[in-house]
């Protein structure tokens, strides 16, 4: 799909159209390049458990008032997820 959004090549049959009616293949592939980027969001997982990975995306400062508190609940993930 993202090849062919990038007009990397073009599809057999069928078109894209740009705002509804212009053809997508009526531009210059490397002018519309120019035009379009792709910022890909792969995630990174560390080699623990899912629920590790989410819960070291969890701010935990000043969890239940205390600012040394640093425990992530199952409800905490659940809000998370």
């Amino acid at each position: 799909m993202i090849s062919l959004l990038a007009r990397f090549y073009d599809p057999s049959s069928g078109q894209r159209l740009i705002d509804g009616s212009h053809p997508l293949t009526s531009l210059s592939p490397r002018l519309y390049r120019r035009q379009v980027a792709l910022v890909q969001q792969e995630p990174v997982l560390f080699p623990v458990s899912i629920r590790e990975n989410v819960a070291m995306g969890i701010d935990t400062d000043g969890v239940d008032g205390d600012p040394n508190a640093h425990a992530v609940d199952d409800d905490m993930i659940e809000a998370a997820c």
